[in-house]
């Protein structure tokens, strides 16, 4: 499958071999459950079809300052360059946003 977004009207063009086509998709038809702000690749994950089920724990966090901005990361990586640790919050980390829905 290949796709093109033209970035002026947000339009996407998805090519779909003709084994694969379904009565829904016809050429022109307009495909509401796509999300405007997917690119590509997006389309690419959905098509390729190999999720997993996850079940969510929530991780210590490190907390950190940066010219005088307080932020977070699982202790599990490094902060930012320059960064102070200031503490570790336990269940800090406490969820995740999906690259596909957000």
């Amino acid at each position: 499958m290949v796709q093109r977004i033209d970035t002026t009207s947000g339009r996407v063009w998805v090519l779909i071999k003709r084994g694969e086509m379904r009565p829904e998709i016809h050429p022109g038809s307009t495909l509401h459950w796509m999300c405007p702000s997917w690119q590509p690749y997006h389309v690419y994950m959905i098509r390729r079809g190999q999720w997993k089920r996850h079940i969510f724990t929530a991780q210590d966090a490190v907390t950190f300052e940066l010219d005088e901005v307080k932020g977070w990361n699982r202790v599990a990586e490094e902060i930012p360059e320059g960064a102070v640790a200031t503490g570790i919050r336990p269940g800090g980390w406490d969820h995740e946003h999906c690259e596909i829905c957000g």
